[in-house]
């Protein structure tokens, strides 16, 4: 309050109206330093006091008239006038418990001060990347010893100056400007101006240097106010510096600019360049640039004078913005020459003739600053993107390893990739923290960087270090490259077994996670078992995990149980172990197993983390317990557990676009923002898929093509495929091709799937109807010779596809062949299964089965190594080649793969240690596509009684069927002659989901009353409900056989048994003959 009244009184001629009463004697408590006040400024109170002003300009008026209260001495004359100034050299008693030490500024929240520090100050380290200005360390609790020690003297008599003191304070005025850990600018004014002439002349250089390093405006007034007393002839670069500094700092450009040049022409000195380079930069003054640098530049070629300092480059915002900028403009007005790095000259410097610096040399000059510019840049450090270009301007390996090195530790990964790459052009020894770094930016996807860096570590030092080994160990591992893993373990444990490696089971889990990946789970159990028989060594619990993982991926329930239950009585179960079982066991549906595991992971006190709640949430999916699925994740979230949180919210979400549920996708996507779960990529496809799976399909591309503008999520090539499927089922054949140029436009490549799905579209514009001149309709038979066609281009394409797994691109750059892949992957070469299916769909029903055969062939050989084998191959694919072979005509062969189907979807979906009656929820609809086919050879033999026993074998096993297969057969039964048959099956199995007939529209404005999400659902699979077809073929048999049933007891009998039993669909028949009536009897 004190400092905040003298700061307003200061201004004004209150001092000259004070009565001389107001000088009473009183004592100054210590309290009053140690309120947090800030220095004292006694700058503008020197004059008015009477003190003496010899030789001293007035501080010139600033144009920025800073925001901060200025605390001063007048405070102190106007309370304690006698003892001021000796209470100023007694700020401390000697003793250490009761000293108070003057805080320093930094972080003060307090702005009336004079030296307040500024946030924006440039920083001048001595090391380039000791960037920002010096720090202010935190306020010590020691005493000011140098005021303490010229206490003494002043203690004899207060307002009285001793003459030994007097003497004493140039050394006084050093040790305080020697201070780092606070700052003393007002009482070393206060100081100052009790110097003698011939004292202040030779401290002033110290006094200004001291003052520079503040950057309020008081001080800049003080340094030019000394700056002002000096003759030219004293000058020295740091003076310059500070007058050009301060000039700045008051605004006047126009006077910084003149000492500058001043000083460069008669004095051949350069000060304050740096400063006025930073000014220019910031402002984005390209020529003021060129006029501040060029003549230095002159100077330099003549004389050869350093720039000096130019850190005050790193304080100006977006540093690199603005080097780029400027780069853009010389290009445009003098043109850029080459950047790269010229070869030294042969003369020396001494010895090089000097001549009139030419435009070209002018150029040179300014691409001289744009290297130092460009330092700086990088120092600050510039945004990623702009780091290689302005790596590139310098062109030298050392700053490439600089940047590389602080990336590193910043934990940076945008455009490392590139600036790493360049940085091998340059350099042939790379430093090991890069090396490490970059290591962790390439994995796991970029096999040609880490093939870079494997290169770059025995260039630069000749083996891996330790972490390096491990490291790679692990990454040939993740992606089942035995024979890699294999080579590189060997060379490991020779050069460490030394240590004791071979009694850690870290250095067996490598391969055992190789073999893992690989996909064999025999192999894997092999070297499990290895570890105790053959190395005496006891498995830790990640052992048991990649064991447990292997017979999760490869789909073996009962041996994922076993291992489970081996894991546990051996070790402990960690979150992981629980999150991989739960995931199999939730994905197939066993909830009771899955809530067994989940408890069990409570009573053990196991973290529970997202993998856990994701099997939880997927059990509950999988036996339509949405609410309780729901609930879950809600929980979940509120208790924050770690992981990814919308990993099992999107298990919500697909579920409910499986059964065509849009709203409910969109609530759940909702309740996913209210808890403050974010999006990651699934949930963005899982999203696009809800609008393909409801045959929005135009919505589905408008928002495909909007992403690749506004980059709201990250498209791929599978997000085209999923919405060129969707137009192929929507009937928009002409469609895939326009998504398909856009593919291309924006530089996505075709894959497995695009091609698969632009084939099928060529293939139904082939044959689509088309309505000539005369509107009659004319259909183009699509040939069998462009159906092969087609078909063929599609199998070269995965025959590429396949063989480019076998190694691995990196192999084509000449590099050593541990890094090919063998074949035989099946994790890898088992994920094209769906596509090969999709293939082998599309082939089958343009006729070209040869391509079927073929496509099967080249699938098969990777996955066994040559021999098609039915009994090995996938359930989706033995379901492909039944409807292959029925459009074929090939009834025999679809009876034998039957056999095979059943005996895969009964071993699948019932496994033995699955403890409920009936089928695993997840395969309940496996057998959905082999047995249509299965209905359509029974069909086409008119052979009801096998197609009856078909059903009754199936659905008495505990597996379902959708609405197209009870849809079907209940057309076939009727087709031969079996109406009764038929409607049994209507009533019992599709009746509960009709709503109703649809309203005739011809004459009749009655809209569809059903909602929208109803009609939705209506489409989806697994919703049994009649469709039209199927209920107006009953109807009519149902017509017909009323129509004789006068003549006949036994039609009458079937129809009285038909109207008991079928109740909803004998009032479907009636319905619709009311109906009918109605609408006549309106239209008459």
């Amino acid at each position: 309050m004190l400092e905040r009244t003298a700061a307003a009184l200061e201004p004004c001629t209150f001092q000259r109206s004070l009565p001389s009463s107001i000088r009473a004697r009183r004592n100054l408590h210590t309290g009053f330093w140690q309120h947090g006040a800030a220095p004292l400024d006694l700058a503008s109170l020197w004059a008015p006091n009477g003190h003496d002003t010899q030789g001293m300009r007035e501080p010139a008026a600033s144009s920025h008239t800073p925001d901060r209260l200025v605390a001063s001495a007048f405070l102190l004359d106007f309370l304690y006038p006698r003892g001021t100034v000796a209470f100023l050299r007694r700020l401390t008693p000697a003793s250490a418990t009761s000293s108070v030490q003057r805080q320093p500024q930094q972080g003060t929240t307090r702005l009336f001060t004079s030296a307040s520090h500024d946030a924006h100050a440039a920083p001048e380290p001595a090391d380039i990347f000791e960037h920002g200005a010096p720090s202010t360390p935190s306020p010590s609790t020691q005493t000011i010893a140098p005021v303490a020690s010229h206490a003494r003297c002043s203690e004899q008599q207060d307002g009285q100056h001793v003459t030994a003191a007097t003497d004493a304070q140039p050394e006084l005025m050093r040790e305080l400007m020697a201070q780092k850990d606070a700052e003393y600018f007002g009482q070393i004014w206060d100081l100052w101006r009790q110097l003698n002439p011939q004292r202040r002349a030779e401290l002033r250089p110290e006094v200004i240097a001291y003052f520079h390093r503040s950057t309020s405006a008081a001080n800049a007034d003080r340094v030019l106010a000394l700056f002002s007393e000096m003759d030219s002839s004293s000058w020295t670069p740091p003076i310059l510096t500070a007058a050009v500094a301060a000039e700045l700092r008051q605004g006047d450009v126009k006077r910084a600019l003149k000492i500058y040049h001043t000083a460069l022409k008669e004095r051949e000195l350069v000060g304050g360049l740096g400063h006025l380079l930073a000014h220019a930069f910031r402002h984005s003054a390209w020529d003021l640039i060129r006029g501040i640098w060029t003549p230095y530049r002159h100077l330099f070629a003549a004389k050869g004078v350093q720039a000096g300092d130019l850190s005050p480059l790193l304080a100006v915002p977006d540093l690199g913005t603005q080097v780029l900028e400027f780069m853009e403009n010389i290009k445009a007005c003098e043109g850029l020459p080459d950047l790269t790095p010229k070869a030294k000259p042969k003369q020396g410097r001494r010895n090089r003739p000097r001549s009139a610096p030419s435009d070209a040399e002018a150029t040179d000059g300014l691409v001289r600053l744009l290297r130092e510019a460009s330092k700086r840049a990088l120092v600050q450090p510039c945004k990623p993107d702009e780091a290689l270009q302005l790596l590139q301007v310098i062109s030298h390996s050392e700053w490439y390893s600089i940047y590389l090195n602080k990336a590193v530790e910043r934990g940076q990964e945008e455009h490392m990739a590139e600036i790493y790459r360049e940085f091998r052009k340059l350099s042939k020894h790379v430093n090991w923290r890069i090396l490490h770094g970059m290591f962790d930016v390439f994995y796991p996807h970029d096999v040609a960087g880490l093939e870079q860096v494997y290169e770059d570590f025995h260039r630069s030092y000749g083996k891996l270090d330790q972490w390096g080994f491990r490291k790679y160990l692990k990454f040939y591992a993740s992606r089942g490259d035995v024979r890699s893993t294999k080579r590189l373990w060997s060379e490991y444990v020779a050069k460490g077994h030394h240590k004791g490696i071979m009694k850690d089971p870290e250095t067996f889990n490598h391969v055992l996670n190789a073999y893992s990946n690989r996909g064999i789970p025999e192999d894997t159990r092999q070297v499990f078992d290895d570890l105790t028989v053959k190395y005496n060594v006891t498995p830790d619990v990640v052992s048991w995990n990649i064991l447990l993982k292997t017979y999760v991926r490869a789909d073996r329930y009962d041996d994922a149980i076993q291992a489970f239950e081996d894991l546990s009585e051996s070790v402990a179960p960690d979150s992981i172990s629980f999150g991989t079982i739960m995931a199999m066991t939730g994905d197939k549906g066993d909830l009771a197993r899955t809530e067994s595991f989940f408890e069990q992971a409570q009573e053990l006190k196991v973290e529970v983390d997202a993998a856990i709640v994701y099997g939880l949430v997927e059990a509950y999916c999988q036996n339509d317990r949405f609410h309780e699925a729901k609930l879950a994740c809600i929980s979940a979230t509120r208790k924050g557990i770690p992981g990814d949180n919308a990993y099992f919210w999107n298990c919500l979400i697909k579920y409910q676009s499986h059964r065509r549920n849009l709203g409910g996708a969109y609530r759940t996507m909702d309740l996913m923002a209210e808890h403050g779960v974010k999006w990651n990529a699934a949930t963005y496809d899982l999203a696009l898929q809800s609008l393909l799976y409801t045959k929005q399909t135009d919505h589905a591309y408008q928002l495909l093509l909007s992403t690749l503008e506004d980059k709201s999520f990250p498209v791929t090539e599978q997000h085209f495929a999923t919405v060129m499927s969707s137009a192929l089922r929507t009937g928009q054949p002409r469609k895939v091709e326009a998504i398909r140029a856009a593919m291309e436009q924006k530089g996505y490549p075709m894959s497995m799937e695009t091609s698969i799905a632009t084939v099928d579209a060529l293939l139904k514009q082939q044959s689509t109807a088309h309505r000539g001149e005369e509107g009659d309709v004319k259909r183009v038979a699509l040939t069998p010779e462009k159906a092969h066609e087609l078909g063929k281009s599609l199998v070269d394409y995965f025959q590429r596809v396949l063989q480019s797994q076998y190694k691995d691109p990196i192999t084509d750059s000449g590099s050593d062949r541990w890094m090919m892949r063998q074949p035989g992957d099946k994790s890898l070469i088992g994920s094209y299964a769906r596509v090969v299916q999709r293939a082998m769909v599309v082939l089958a029903q343009s006729g070209d089965f040869a391509s079927v055969h073929e496509i099967l062939d080249l699938y098969s050989k990777a996955m066994q190594g040559g021999s098609r084998h039915t009994a090995s191959t996938p359930l989706p694919l033995v379901d492909t080649m039944m409807l292959a072979n029925f459009l074929d005509n090939k009834h025999d062969l679809v009876k034998d793969a039957w056999e095979v189907a059943w005996q895969k979807a009964l071993a699948q979906g019932r496994p033995k240690t699955y403890e409920k009656p009936g089928i695993l929820p997840s395969h309940r609809y496996d057998l959905c596509g082999p047995v249509h086919s299965m209905q359509r050879v029974l069909a086409a033999e008119k052979d009801h009684q096998g197609l009856i026993d078909l059903v009754e074998k199936v659905t008495s096993a505990g597996f379902k069927l959708d609405s197209r297969n009870w849809n079907y057969i209940c057309r076939a039964l009727v087709e031969m002659s079996q109406w009764e048959q038929a409607c049994d099956y209507c009533e019992n199995m599709l009746m509960t989901g009709w709503r109703g007939w649809a309203p005739h529209r011809r004459g009749h404005s009655k809209p569809k009353t059903l909602p929208i999400e109803v009609r939705r659902r209506g489409n989806a699979p697994r919703w049994l409900r009649p469709d039209g077809i199927t209920l107006n073929l009953l109807r009519d048999q149902y017509v017909v056989l009323k129509s004789e049933a006068p003549w006949s007891s036994t039609i009458e009998a079937q129809l009285h048994r038909v109207q008991e039993k079928c109740p909803r669909l004998w009032r479907a028949f009636l319905s619709k003959e009311e109906s009918r009536k109605t609408v006549e009897s309106g239209l008459l």
